[in-house]
């Protein structure tokens, strides 16, 4: 049974920082440093004037804008979105997108996860690449038409 043992807390700041041709990444999980066999985690910074081009050859790539001014750009085949703090790509295996940084860096949290077997998903629809931002979340709404959500992957609940 997992327990609170069971949880690292990982500094980005004080991990090992690897010079990157967009700028720099930092590891914050993989097997190597905290034994996660099937998530790795990645802190990268895009120096300004410089792309992040991920390919998500055969793992779920998702990533999530924690710093910017908002001037950079997210851009997935035909569409883009301003890199403004809170924005996300989740790519599937196959796809690719890339993080552009203008004036100013651009923090992003970075995480890979293969591909999970087919029964998974088992017959749902829905297709691949979701680019969104705070502005272009749709609200759920349970059956009773009386609860209202907005999908969010943060810490914090607005």
């Amino acid at each position: 049974m997992p327990s609170l043992y069971d949880i690292f807390i990982i500094n980005s700041y004080r991990t090992n920082e690897t010079p990157e041709p967009y700028g720099a990444s930092r590891v914050l999980s993989n097997e190597a440093l905290c034994g996660s066999e099937t998530l790795d985690v990645f802190h990268r910074t895009v120096t300004p004037g410089a792309t992040l081009p991920v390919e998500a050859a055969e793992a779920y790539h998702a990533l999530y804008i924690m710093a910017s001014s908002g001037d950079g750009r997210i851009i997935f085949e035909d569409d883009s979105l301003p890199a403004s703090p809170g924005a996300r790509e989740l790519l599937t295996p196959g796809e690719a997108a890339a993080f552009e940084a203008v004036e100013s860096a651009l923090d992003i949290l970075h995480m890979v996860t293969p591909n999970p077997p087919p029964e998974i998903e088992n017959g749902l629809p829905g297709g691949s690449g979701y680019l969104f931002s705070r502005d272009t979340l749709r609200s759920l709404t349970d059956a009773s038409g009386g609860r209202r959500r907005r999908f969010c992957a943060e810490s914090s609940i607005r």
